[in-house]
């Protein structure tokens, strides 16, 4: 682990847009780093892409 980490108490992985996304994609792998008594936490802001059409006639991007 990087400096410090060894000895954290609390971890917090956040993101926004596409990083929020890698953040809901590695949460899991981010928790299974650390002892199971340091609280992780995992924020995802603003990430998660819907694959659907929002209107009709829309110019899909």
């Amino acid at each position: 682990m990087g400096i410090g980490l060894a000895e954290a108490k609390q971890a917090l992985l956040a993101g926004c847009s596409a990083g929020g996304l890698a953040t809901l994609l590695h949460c899991d792998n981010f928790r299974a780093r650390f002892p199971q008594e340091v609280s992780v936490k995992c924020l995802n802001d603003a990430g998660f892409f819907l694959d659907m059409q929002v209107c009709e006639n829309c110019i899909p991007y």
